[in-house]
This record gives C-alpha cells, sequence and structure tokens, in this order.
C-alpha cells in the first residue's frame, strides 16, 4: 500500500489514507523491539513538528543505528509510509507510583464540597485525582468521574480488586485519607482487560454519598462544559492532584499504546492520544480540556517526557453519563 502520493503537499490531505494504513499495520509495528505505542502526528525535527504527516513509532529508548540488529530498526519509509520515532519511556498508569505524598496542601487536603482537582482514590489505590462531575442519562444523577485503576484498583470485573459499594476517599489514602474520609462509593466502571485484547478506555465512576459534598468547578480552571475530539496542535489543560494546571499540547491522535498497571501487569490501550508532559505520579483521572473548556480526554498515564489520554468521547458513552 503507498500512502504518499504525487502532488499532495498539505500534510491533512493524507492523514486518512495514514489512519488506513496504522489500522493495518498496527500489531507488526508494536512487535518491533522497544516500541510501547504507534499513533498519528507530524513528523517532527529537532522537537519541532513540520507539516507532514507521519506514523509515529514510540519507542520506550532510542537506539544508535549501528547499535541495532537485523529488522530492529523504523525505517523512514515503511511500506510506503513516512514514520518517525519518538522516545517516550516506558509509559505507567500515574497512580500507583506516586511515593511519598508532598505536603499538605490544597489538592492533597480534606475538602468538602471537594472539587475536581484535588487528591481521591479508592480505599486500596495510594493516589489519584478526582476528574469531574458527570450526571447519568438516565437519571441526571451528579456521579465521581476518574480512572478504573483510581476508583476500582485496576480491576477487570472478576478478580475481586473492588466492588460496587466500597469506599473512595477524599483525601485518597497515600494523602492520608482514611474511612472516615470517605466521600463516595465505587458505582460503576469499565473492566479493563490485561495482556491481550485492546482496551478503549480506563475510566470508573462513584456515587457522591451526599450531593453536597462536591462541587462541579475544577480547582484551577473554569467549569467544563461540552465536549472536543482530540486534534493534532489543539491547546489543552488540566488540573490535577499533583501538577496542578498544566498547559500542553496534542502531538499523537489514534495511539495504540502499552501501559504498566504494576504487579508486573500491562494493558493496550487504542484509540488514546498523547501530549507533552502535563501529569506526574497521582494526576491519574484528572479531566482534559481544551480553552473553551470543553472535554477532550482523561487522563490514564504518562513518561517523563509524555501523558496519555482516553478520548472523553469514549468515556462517556461507556459509562452512560454526559459532561
Amino acid at each position: 500500500m503507498h500512502i504518499m502520493k504525487r502532488g499532495r503537499e498539505r500534510g491533512e490531505e493524507t492523514m486518512p489514507d495514514l489512519k488506513r494504513f496504522l489500522e493495518l499495520h498496527k500489531h507488526e509495528l508494536l512487535g518491533l523491539p522497544r516500541v510501547v505505542g504507534v499513533g498519528l502526528g507530524y513528523k517532527e525535527v529537532r522537537g519541532k513538528p513540520t507539516s507532514t504527516p507521519a506514523i509515529i513509532v514510540c519507542v520506550s529508548k532510542k537506539i544508535p543505528p549501528q547499535a541495532l540488529g537485523a529488522g530492529e530498526g523504523v525505517p523512514r519509509i515503511w511500506r510506503g509510509a513516512i514514520t518517525d520515532v519518538l522516545e517516550i519511556g516506558e509509559v505507567k498508569t500515574l497512580s500507583f507510583a506516586a511515593g511519598r505524598a508532598p505536603a499538605i496542601n490544597e489538592r492533597t487536603a480534606r475538602l468538602r464540597p471537594a472539587p475536581p482537582g484535588v487528591s481521591l482514590a479508592h480505599y486500596l489505590v495510594p493516589f489519584g485525582t478526582f476528574g469531574a462531575v458527570v450526571r447519568r442519562q438516565r437519571t441526571g444523577e451528579a456521579m465521581i468521574l476518574s480512572n478504573n485503576h483510581v476508583l476500582a484498583n485496576s480491576t477487570d470485573g472478576m478478580d475481586g480488586r473492588s466492588k460496587p459499594g466500597d469506599p473512595i476517599l477524599q483525601p485518597s489514602p497515600g494523602d492520608g485519607g482514611t474511612l472516615e474520609d470517605a466521600i463516595a462509593t465505587l458505582d460503576d466502571f469499565v473492566p479493563l482487560s490485561f495482556g491481550g485484547e485492546a482496551n478503549l478506555v480506563d475510566a470508573a465512576l462513584a456515587a457522591p454519598i451526599r450531593r453536597e459534598l462536591i462541587t462541579e468547578r475544577p480547582l484551577g480552571l473554569g467549569k467544563p462544559g461540552g465536549t472536543a475530539e482530540p486534534r493534532l496542535g489543539l491547546t489543552v489543560f488540566k488540573s490535577g492532584r499533583t501538577s496542578g494546571v498544566s498547559r500542553g499540547r496534542i502531538r499523537l491522535v489514534d495511539l495504540r499504546i502499552r501501559i504498566f498497571y504494576g504487579e508486573s501487569r500491562w494493558a493496550l490501550l487504542e484509540d488514546q492520544f498523547l501530549t507533552n508532559k502535563m501529569g506526574g505520579p497521582g494526576d491519574s483521572g484528572s479531566l482534559l480540556v481544551d480553552q473553551n473548556m470543553r472535554a477532550v480526554g482523561l487522563l490514564v498515564g504518562g513518561t517523563e517526557t509524555a501523558t496519555i489520554y482516553s478520548c472523553i468521547s469514549n468515556v462517556l458513552r461507556l459509562l452512560e453519563v454526559t459532561i
């Protein structure tokens, strides 16, 4: 399949072709050594995006060409498609790896009512972030949105790692939260698949014990309303437990990536997207918004150079909720 056609000079004209190409060959690309993900973006030169669309291969570490064995490298043109290699490291969820809790501040303290952007997690999960207040489509009931690995302890639904009704603490246990700080109970989640079948989202819901215990406006940001699809170059913002309000730019879309969930467990997530580094350990579950406060994604994991998100449209559809 030859992708780049003579006479095409504007990058966006070839992106649909690249998307079809990626769907056909993503498994082959992910099988290359040190490859952790593959998506669509613009080729970069000295860290700056060009106007050339490309298949972007994310690797844990770049290796000099002379040190690569036969078939281990990513050709600049692969099966007719332009490629680029992006070193991002190994991707991890940003809850279990938070390490020592920081000094108590407005994001790690006990807050009532609690706003999105502060410390919150399942009683067995060290750290996490209260992502957003959403509403059930059927009843209009207000719910807390965050990740499965924050609210449901990374469950596949059959492993006994959590169950509906489990206490959700604010602040999270790693920030000193105890059962006396329960603010909600686990209500629903999208089960996670590990080691094989791909996941669309890492997301879950908690029901506040009382509605007045939570408020809708994220700490440091305006109240979100509506949704937007991720697109390359979009300026985005998030409010998280660890790094507060961060600004970034979407660098990759249609991303298929492996994420480490701790305890030797890996999950494959698809239809994700990537920004520059916007989060740190403890920011899992943060809601990503654009300049118009439209929800774009839900923070899942990251590295020292990049942050990964599930598309908010998939999150809301699978959980049957609205912003």
